[in-house]
């Protein structure tokens, strides 16, 4: 149901000239309520469970980022519930993607379903994809030269994870050479080998690495402390989740899912402004993300995937649109991989465990599950 609304909606959205927003309300709210008051979500549904409560109570007692303290502190004095708190984030979430999406809303019939693909993230990295929902912003003033108010939204990310300043650190360094792509057969080679032929262990070169750069960073940041302890991080033994396991079968079914998106989407996304930007935090994250299923290396790929939503729905929408123009073997190869992108949500709701399926409304009293 929510990937149906997904999908009328953006082919609304992409058919109309104004009401943007009166269109998206209801995605929006979908989202919100799908994914934020789904009872039981993945791990840092039960870690953050006790950590809003223990800040609401008393806003020194944890040591986080001062406006993520904040934010939990305040919600909980309001008497907002710990599904509430989840809901605003979802909210928050979604619709400073739909912030960024209205720059492309005339090719944005395929960007609303992919974001359902894309924000599998937002599940398990409660934080950090808060902290993300800020960047999106920031991202968006920038491109729109309103320059003061994309720092200030990079500040108030950076003060609900410092991590997240490694994906502020990628996007300035990608807008410093924004009029350039990375190389469209490079990627695929790189997504290919990535995907089937490297692992974690052939990686291991990036602990030494990282012992040299982690003094300069400092232990006053997040990403500082993660660092120094690549090696374990590296081996899975750091961390709530480890290594995350793959499958063969997912990861061709993603590899034909992205490849075209590399190859031929790059010619479309030169025609926005920052387009190539976005193509190459896509790129990154698809190469990365396959290679690096560690989770904190997890979280910063799944950040530059997320915008597979744009460049995979630019992709989408231009390639239907000039099928008569387009090959039929890239035609054919196209909608393939628009199945393949799109079938991880439907695999996923269909094969979710009962009790991550439940709504607060059903979860029986309960407050977190015993992972």
């Amino acid at each position: 149901m929510e990937l149906a609304i997904f999908y009328i909606y953006g082919k609304r959205i992409s058919m109309s000239k104004s009401k943007y927003w009166n269109l998206v309300t209801i995605p929006i709210l979908a989202y919100s309520i799908v994914e934020g008051l789904r009872f039981g979500r993945q791990i840092d549904w039960n870690g953050y469970y006790f950590r809003y409560n223990i800040l609401g109570r008393n806003i020194g007692s944890l040591e986080y980022e001062p406006l993520f303290r904040y934010i939990c502190h305040i919600l909980y004095q309001m008497g907002i519930p710990y599904y509430g708190f989840i809901f605003i984030q979802c909210l928050f979430f979604v619709t400073s993607a739909f912030v960024l999406m209205k720059r492309f809303r005339a090719d944005c019939k395929w960007m609303l379903p992919l974001i359902l693909v894309c924000s599998t993230g937002n599940e398990m990295f409660i934080r950090w994809f808060l902290a993300f929902s800020f960047i999106l912003l920031s991202m968006n003033d920038f491109i729109g030269k309103k320059y003061l108010r994309s720092c200030v939204w990079i500040l108030c990310g950076f003060l609900c994870h410092s991590g997240i300043i490694v994906i502020v650190a990628i996007v300035i360094l990608l807008g410093c050479i924004r009029n350039m792509a990375i190389p469209p057969i490079a990627g695929v080679v790189l997504l290919f080998l990535f995907t089937f032929v490297l692992s974690l262990e052939n990686m291991l070169f990036i602990a030494n690495f990282a012992s040299h750069i982690s003094p300069t960073l400092g232990d006053y940041l997040t990403v500082g402390s993660y660092i120094e302890k690549t090696e374990s991080i590296l081996s899975g033994s750091f961390g709530n989740v480890g290594i995350m396991e793959r499958s063969l079968l997912k990861d061709v079914g993603s590899f034909i899912a992205y490849a075209p998106v590399i190859l031929w989407g790059k010619k479309y996304m030169v025609e926005y402004k920052y387009g190539l930007v976005f193509y190459n935090l896509f790129v990154i994250g698809a190469i990365g993300a396959p290679l690096f299923t560690v989770e904190i290396f997890n979280r910063i790929f799944a950040a530059c995937l997320f915008f597979f939503y744009i460049t995979g729905g630019v992709f989408y929408a231009k390639t239907i649109e000039q099928k008569k123009q387009v090959p039929k073997i890239v035609f054919a190869i196209s909608i393939l991989s628009l199945l393949f992108a799109l079938s991880p949500h439907v695999w996923d709701a269909l094969n979710r465990d009962a009790k991550e399926a439940l709504f607060i409304w059903d979860a029986n009293g309960r407050k977190y599950l015993p992972f």
